[in-house]
């Protein structure tokens, strides 16, 4: 291997670097783009294409070379920073003055380095008036809204709804005797929980599902994926005004919220709250499938439903990897020179998985019980839904547990795969087979 240049010094050669991705870029190619830090990312890793096939082996071979925080490639000539640190990425989320959340600092999205057609745009680019894109005061009034909404959604009501919303969806498959989880159950009872929470159209559901995949994915498809999205809660938002209901729309429109802000909302609410837990749901059930420890613990040991959703939640974060914060000023992070306008991306797998926090003793380990995980955040920008997302995975899981409970895989484990994206912890498939049972005949 020819040895390449250390980043953080040109003149020093490193022999343990990997071979850098586009060493010599033909003219007109993105990665001809100045970027915020040009010496830094140059010969930065990727993080896209093949890279994502094993996250696990790129965090460590990141680890080994860069420390806690590591340069990364977004896309061809678009760099940014990897914080794959336990203790750097907890620095990160609890500070929002030093690390803020707004793109708008964002120096290779404000110069014209990402392209308008860039697929990154729809995770990464500016959305006025989104609670999860903001900072301070405005960011502080959005999110009581958006917490006070998810209060009048956690009812007993919710919990009913809920089991009888798992029992219809599998109702569609359980006289067949196999299925596939992920696109048959962990993908749809989210959406079929939200559909009923913010009255959308069950009908609606496919769609909803692509438009999502495609918006998390971050490929070429990406943004048109988010305009589907949006297009949907829009005509959501336009038949409430006109005919309310007894749902979470209606609620924000009767809201505090401006009308520029009520689009936003819904985006991110639904967006967020069906994609990590459909693969929260979709990792847990794949404990249950395919790890030993819990094959059988589920449906009568001494582990709980809720120990392997923690187990899920450290050892497949819904999201591996999550935009990010953008800095307004200079500062420094784990030892590390940052400079404004660059990009910090969380790297919740890497933090996981982080020598410094792993315990010789699994026992002791992040997943199980204490709650150290970061799969929800930290800090002023942490999920504001961790009740009612830990509440749906459990139902979900202990309802399809409960109904077929003899379920198997029909692959092996190795032959699990992810979704191509850098954010997204989510299967493709969980192919299971099980005893035919009949329909539980809920009204």
């Amino acid at each position: 291997m020819t040895p390449h240049p250390d980043p953080d010094n040109p003149e020093r050669l490193d022999p343990t670097d990997p071979e850098p991705v586009g060493v010599a870029p033909p003219p007109g190619c993105p990665a001809h783009r100045p970027t915020a830090s040009r010496v830094e990312f140059a010969r930065a890793t990727a993080l896209f294409g093949p890279a994502v096939d094993d996250m696990d082996t790129l965090y460590t071979t990141l680890r080994t070379i860069h420390g806690p925080v590591a340069p990364v490639l977004l896309a061809p000539g678009i760099g940014a920073w990897l914080v794959l640190g336990y203790h750097a990425l907890t620095e990160m989320l609890r500070d929002a003055h030093r690390f803020p959340r707004s793109p708008l600092n964002w120096k290779d999205l404000t110069t014209g380095v990402v392209p308008e057609d860039c697929g990154l745009r729809p995770m990464m680019a500016n959305r006025p008036h989104n609670v999860a894109f903001v900072d301070g005061p405005d960011h502080q009034r959005l999110r009581r809204i958006v917490e006070d909404s998810l209060n009048a959604a956690a009812t007993p009501r919710l919990r009913r709804d809920l089991r009888t919303t798992c029992d219809h969806v599998i109702d569609t498959f359980a006289d067949r005797g196999e299925t596939d989880l992920i696109a048959d159950y962990a993908t749809v009872v989210p959406l079929r929980c939200f559909a009923r929470l913010f009255g959308l159209p069950p009908d609606q559901d496919d769609e909803l599902a692509r438009a999502m995949h495609k918006l998390f994915d971050s490929q070429a498809d990406s943004q048109a994926g988010d305009r589907a999205f949006e297009q949907i809660l829009a005509e959501l938002l336009h038949h409430r005004r006109t005919h309310p209901g007894d749902d979470l729309t209606t609620w924000l429109l009767r809201s505090e919220l401006r009308d520029e802000e009520l689009l936003p909302q819904l985006v991110v609410m639904l967006s967020a709250g069906c994609e990590t837990l459909a693969n929260l749901i979709g990792s847990t059930l794949r404990l249950k499938l395919v790890d030993p420890r819990f094959a059988h613990s589920l449906t009568g040991g001494r582990r709980t439903v809720n120990q392997a959703i923690d187990e899920a939640l450290t050892c497949f974060p819904p999201l591996r990897n999550f935009p990010g914060r953008y800095l307004a000023h200079d500062t420094t992070l784990a030892g590390r020179t940052l400079r404004a306008g660059d990009a910090l991306l969380l790297g919740i797998g890497g933090a996981h998985t982080d020598p410094a926090v792993t315990p010789t003793d699994p026992a002791d380990a992040l997943g199980h019980g204490n709650g150290a995980h970061l799969a929800f955040g930290a800090g002023t920008h942490a999920c504001p839904a961790v009740p009612q997302a830990r509440l749906i995975a459990g139902i979900a899981v202990s309802a399809v547990l409960d109904r077929l409970p003899d379920l198997t895989c029909t692959v092996p484990p190795e032959a699990l795969r992810l979704r191509p994206s850098p954010w997204s912890t989510a299967l493709e498939a969980l192919p299971a087979r099980f005893t035919a049972a009949a329909p539980a005949g809920n009204p």
